[in-house]
């Protein structure tokens, strides 16, 4: 067993997952625990993301990884959440959709240099004006009425501008808006038709889709300091960098318990 999530045991197979051994691991677990339990789901690998209090130990609702048919599942993860931008949301899909190819952790050499080609060019995206403004809406919602707000959030600071505008909001509200440059740093969706003179935060999202990044290659051994290098790096300094060095650190030196997880893809883990 690697990890365990409310009604959920990953475990983790030193051999290729057969018929026989699942069903014999499943009345094993159902004989010691008096439980019943079934066969969510086989993975070709899966990634659990290390806690920022304690990288030694993994986030219970936080991973993803790849059925052997190819299907992604991920949790906790910014793709799934509500409150980051398409933009975000989509690219780091996109990185995982080219990592879903690996057979095993041989093959990541193979695809890392695709997936450092499509950040760079999603970074670029942005820079050079070629994202719409409806890839960029954060969406979310008010946890209390504005008035109660003693430091109003980014949403709250939306909500304020809606309500000044007439918008009946309050707690409960969905509220929907862009980062700008300037204070108060936000500007609610529905206005941005009437605002003139409006500047997008471009560094922001920029930062926001780099820890959607990191929160995906860095359970694969590339270094944190990499990851900022190419997103940050001047275009025409970016490819050499990559030639140089892939980025990754060699997985005989790493202790992490999450990397560890990680050292043999040729495995096969089973969600029960």
């Amino acid at each position: 067993m690697i990890h365990t999530y409310i009604d959920s045991i990953f475990a983790k197979s030193e051999n290729r997952i057969n018929k026989e051994s699942i069903d014999s691991l499943l009345y094993q677990v159902e004989m010691r625990t008096g439980l019943p339990i079934s066969l969510d789901c086989i993975y070709k690998w899966v990634a659990f993301l290390p806690s920022k209090m304690n990288k030694k130990y993994s986030v219970p609702n936080s991973y993803f990884g790849v059925f052997e048919d190819g299907t992604i599942k991920t949790r906790g993860i910014e793709c799934r959440r509500g409150d980051k931008p398409p933009y975000v949301k989509e690219g780091q899909l996109m990185i995982i959709e080219i990592l879903s190819k690996m057979e095993n952790l041989s093959d990541l050499n193979t695809f890392l240099p695709e997936v450092y080609k499509y950040v760079m060019n999603h970074v670029r995206r942005i820079k050079y004006d070629k994202v719409s403004n409806e890839e960029l809406i954060i969406t979310q919602r008010l946890s209390k009425n504005l008035e109660d707000y003693k430091i109003p959030s980014h949403a709250a600071k939306a909500g304020i501008q809606l309500k000044n505008n007439d918008v009946d909001i309050r707690a409960g509200s969905k509220v929907q808006f862009i980062y700008v440059k300037g204070k108060p740093r936000v500007l609610a969706w529905d206005l941005v038709h009437k605002t003139k003179n409006y500047q997008i935060d471009k560094e922001y999202y920029i930062y926001l889709f780099e820890n959607a990044v990191k929160t995906v290659l860095e359970p694969f051994g590339v270094e944190e300091y990499f990851i900022s290098n190419l997103i940050n790096l001047d275009p025409m300094k970016q490819l050499s960098f990559i030639e140089k060095d892939l980025g990754i650190r060699r997985f005989s030196n790493i202790t992490n318990k999450n990397y560890e997880q990680l050292n043999d893809l040729n495995n096969s883990f089973i969600n029960l």
